[in-house]
């Protein structure tokens, strides 16, 4: 190699050393920018792709909301010495009626209403077979006593939404319980912050996408 080669050669070197010793110094952070431009690109491709299912939970949220502010008629009659005939039957139509506004909602298996320590009052299920709501005899699954703890803390027009669960052992018997989610909301009056009990809904997260195609 001739001396003029090798003389370039080191210079070359030497003027290059300052660019790449900032390269290396700098390659962690310009990898870091990328992963999180990566990441941002993701999430945004994953909040278009679950919009859908954003605006479908919104609207189950605003009927919990409505079923706080129109509870079952224990909630309010226990309160003004009516007979247990006269709340079977305001629950009869109470029942009806739940029929008539949730008949083409059909994710939506179970409506349970909480008194103020958590303890269930009056509950209704979606018969498989008929799509019809029914009180049972058969009392709810009980969910994880934080959250209804949470829930009842909560203010009025505040709506909770728990972890989606598995019951493996349920859905043997009704496939709808394989995987659910809640949402559950106080009953009471906003300006006095007078918390009478909470309305919970259960939704049968596989059913969304059976019943609902978009």
């Amino acid at each position: 190699m001739k001396l003029r080669t090798q003389v370039f050669l080191f210079f070359l070197l030497f003027a290059l050393t300052p660019l790449l010793t900032a390269v290396a110094l700098n390659l962690p952070l310009v990898l870091g920018r990328m992963e999180l431009f990566y990441h941002k690109a993701h999430l945004q491709n994953l909040r278009a792709d679950f919009r859908d299912l954003d605006q479908h939970l919104a609207s189950r949220e605003e009927m919990v909301k409505l079923l706080a502010k129109l509870p079952e008629p224990g909630s309010v009659l226990d309160n003004s010495n009516q007979d247990e005939e006269a709340i079977d039957k305001a629950r009869t139509r109470y029942t009806e009626w739940i029929n008539r506004i949730l008949w083409d909602q059909l994710d939506i298996i179970q409506i349970v209403f909480l008194d103020q320590n958590g303890h269930e009052r009056f509950w209704l299920d979606r018969e498989r077979e008929t799509q019809q709501w029914h009180p049972t005899l058969t009392p709810p699954e009980t969910p994880n006593p934080n959250f209804i703890q949470a829930g009842l803390k909560a203010n009025p027009g505040n709506v909770l939404i728990s972890p989606i669960s598995l019951n493996q052992a349920a859905a043997a018997d009704d496939p709808r319980t394989l995987m659910t989610l809640r949402l559950i909301s106080t009953i009471g009056v906003p300006e006095d912050k007078f918390i009478i009990g909470a309305v919970m809904i259960t939704i049968d997260v596989g059913g969304i996408a059976r019943y609902y195609r978009n």
